[in-house]
């Protein structure tokens, strides 16, 4: 009889879990997931802020957002990679994000880094018609924060972390070992502000709050 009624609460633990977390969209859910990566994606670049900026943490960079896995009709993953002007090859840090689920008019979103993220077969994955189709999730490392995605007033979209979590930035290069991101998307797709905040070891070292970056989506020839 125990072993009966352990198994029933195992199992309506499990329904609970299930229908506050779903993984899967309705029609009118998977269209607002693909109005933002609509809106979200492109090539940007602050280069209007940057000839001007006295700030050394708005230097000219690109930012390039896109779907990948597309191969993957019923998921939703998208890569946000930071590029030095002029060399498209390797970011300067990539992360992929993984739209995940819908819940009182939020899409939840978890955050990842590629465990080598200086393999040659990771290198202008952005030009290709589906954008790291030879890799798989095994590839990738949870960086162990959980975000989320809101629409907001002006038909655009906010992607920011959840609040008191970092996003693990491993890079060797980088000043800072921790992100939490914000960034805002306008309603038309041609505008990005970052808002983010960078840490290292648990504190707060520079951020974005006073002086966004104004990323503008880049004009293509």
């Amino acid at each position: 009889m125990k072993l009966i009624y352990t198994l029933t609460l195992l199992i309506c633990c499990c329904s609970f879990n299930l229908i506050g977390q779903k993984s899967s969209f309705n029609k009118e859910e998977r269209k607002q997931v693909q109005d933002f990566i609509k809106k979200a994606s492109g090539v940007y670049n602050n280069e209007a802020q940057a000839d001007t900026a006295k700030s050394p943490l708005l230097r000219l960079s690109e930012i390039r957002a896109f779907r990948i896995w597309t191969n993957k009709k019923k998921e939703y993953w998208m890569s946000i990679g930071w590029y030095q002007p002029n060399f498209p090859e390797q970011p300067m840090g990539e992360k992929i994000f993984h739209i995940k689920s819908f819940e009182s008019d939020t899409l939840w979103v978890d955050c990842y880094s590629w465990k080598e993220p200086n393999n040659e077969k990771l290198l202008l994955q952005w030009r290709q018609k589906n954008p790291y189709k030879k890799q798989k999730q095994d590839d990738l490392v949870n960086d162990g924060c959980g975000n989320y995605i809101v629409k907001n007033a002006g038909g655009g979209y906010e992607l920011k972390t959840v609040e008191n979590e970092i996003c693990a930035f491993n890079n060797p290069m980088a000043p800072f070992d921790g992100l939490f991101f914000h960034f805002v998307f306008d309603g038309k797709g041609e505008e990005m502000d970052i808002y983010d905040k960078n840490y290292k070891n648990g504190a707060v070292i520079f951020h974005y709050t006073d002086a966004p970056m104004l990323m503008r989506l880049k004009a293509t020839n």
